[in-house]
């Protein structure tokens, strides 16, 4: 673990922030790499339909690939710049989905299991992200 070294009470803020920032940027990643392993299958449709954003909930549709996995996002690249992120999908279907109505997933509440149990290792400290130790020198 690398360390950090600050001498102002602005920087030890600044410092927290950005780490504070590090692990929510790894909760997201690891709530959207979770959403698209859980997605029932039939077409890859929904599983592809998995969209980050970190400004404002996306509205589009992403192109479908013929690929078993979307691509992931580079989430690291918004480290600093933004308070709050989005993950969505905005296929008609993903809600009936979500209720049990695939042959391919009987788990009713899928989206809510699979956002707590991310939530869950955030706030025990089980998310894989490096971070750096701070140490305030004033």
């Amino acid at each position: 673990m690398s360390s950090i070294s600050v001498k102002t009470s602005e920087g030890l803020g600044s410092a927290l922030v950005h780490l504070v920032m590090r692990r929510n940027n790894a909760l997201a990643e690891k709530l959207w790499i979770d959403l698209v392993d859980e997605t029932p299958v039939k077409t890859g449709t929904a599983r592809w339909s998995w969209i980050y954003s970190p400004s404002k909930p996306a509205t589009r549709k992403p192109p479908i690939q013929e690929y078993p996995y979307p691509p992931k996002p580079d989430f690291w690249k918004y480290t600093m710049r933004w308070q709050q992120w989005y993950i969505t999908n905005n296929q008609d279907y993903i809600e009936a989905l979500n209720n049990g109505s695939s042959q391919q997933n009987t788990n009713i509440g899928w989206i809510q299991s699979v956002t707590a149990r991310a939530v869950s290792a955030a706030n025990s400290g089980n998310l894989r992200y490096q971070t750096k130790e701070v140490k305030f020198n004033g």
